[in-house]
């Protein structure tokens, strides 16, 4: 299963149903999610689970962004 399967299949677990131009936007927000994570590890040791997690969200926002314009990576 391609790239765009996965993602496919995660949206319909997640039950995630959203426009193409709604998912342009959710990458800048989840970057920022990423810095707030980065600068809690000077503070909490515990971010770094977090932290994964924000990464997670900012790579897969693209891909869900090509399987909504039928592009497959």
């Amino acid at each position: 299963m391609g790239l765009r399967g996965q993602v496919g299949d995660l949206k319909a677990h997640k039950g995630f149903d959203v426009t193409l131009g709604r998912r342009l936007v959710y990458p800048t927000s989840e970057v920022g999610g990423v810095a707030e994570e980065v600068l809690g590890l000077s503070r909490n040791g515990d971010a770094r689970e977090r932290l994964g997690e924000e990464i997670y969200d900012v790579e897969w926002n693209p891909l869900d962004l090509a399987d909504l314009a039928g592009v497959d990576l």
